[in-house]
């Protein structure tokens, strides 16, 4: 692919663990030595696209994520007890009961809250992966993008610390 010296912005969108699926594009994009001018993502795109921007790159983010999917705040997550109860990685008939339960449990849950995981897990996952810095001080532009539920207005962040405006856009919560 020839550059014809245009410029190139990503936007990540959210989807959960699809969200991780913006890894591999920026691989290629690395890869094809296309240079990204700014990043803009929302929910798990704003934490992958934050990641990036910030200069951690793909292969450091599949390190990190493995690393984290073996980390006891991930072992013991809501998402982590729902994924087991699918799986059947309960063996015992006491540990399907239970984890039939707590899987019937948050998803009961998750209808009375904005998501199934806490506030506190979402914080951790987002301390974990975003370095502590200012959304303004990444090497390549970020902004994050949300809507605010109660107007419907969308809101683009483009100051402030990077992990607070990347936990808004993963988790709708406003302070």
């Amino acid at each position: 692919m020839k550059w014809r010296g245009r410029r190139i912005g990503l936007a990540l969108g959210g989807g959960g663990a699809r969200g991780l699926a913006h890894i591999g594009v920026i691989r290629m994009l690395e890869q094809e030595k296309i240079p990204i001018d700014i990043i803009v993502g929302t929910s798990s795109g704003a934490l992958i696209g934050g990641a990036y921007a910030s200069g951690i790159t793909p292969e450091e983010m599949e390190l990190k994520i493995d690393e984290y999917l073996n980390s006891e705040g991930y072992q013991s997550s809501a998402i982590r007890t729902i994924e087991k109860a699918h799986n059947g990685e309960h063996t015992s008939p006491t540990q399907k009961i239970q984890g039939f339960l707590q899987n019937k449990f948050l998803l009961l849950q998750a209808m009375f809250k904005p998501g199934i995981l806490s506030p506190e897990e979402f914080q951790s996952m987002v301390d974990f992966f975003i370095p502590d810095i200012l959304i303004q001080d990444t090497l390549i532009p970020f902004r994050t993008v949300t809507t605010d539920l109660i107007s419907g207005e969308q809101i683009i962040f483009s100051e402030g610390p990077l992990r607070e405006t990347v936990m808004i856009a993963l988790s709708l919560w406003f302070r």
